[in-house]
């Protein structure tokens, strides 16, 4: 369940503020890295999520992905998680 509640916010977030980041004139390059690590984290989210749902629903006569896929999205977010770290500093 927790997986859906953080699909739902993860679409709440692009949908409503994963465009904005503020007035161009206050914009700077820590901001916008910030910026980028939470739309990352959103769209990481929600694609997990569709990839799980997307499997309830699967046809069990054709092949499942391997779960190798899933470690690629999980290992970029932690890229982007510590450049947010950086950016806290």
């Amino acid at each position: 369940m927790d997986m859906l509640h953080n699909a739902r916010q993860a679409r709440n977030w692009i949908a409503h503020e994963g465009a904005s980041i503020g007035a161009i004139w206050y914009v700077d390059q820590d901001r916008i890295l910030q910026h980028a690590v939470k739309l990352r984290a959103a769209v990481t989210d929600l694609a997990l999520s569709d990839n799980d749902i997307s499997q309830w629903f699967h046809d069990p006569a054709e092949p499942q992905s391997s779960p190798s896929g899933r470690c690629s999205i999980s290992c970029s977010r932690v890229s982007f998680e510590r450049a947010d770290a950086r950016c806290n500093k």
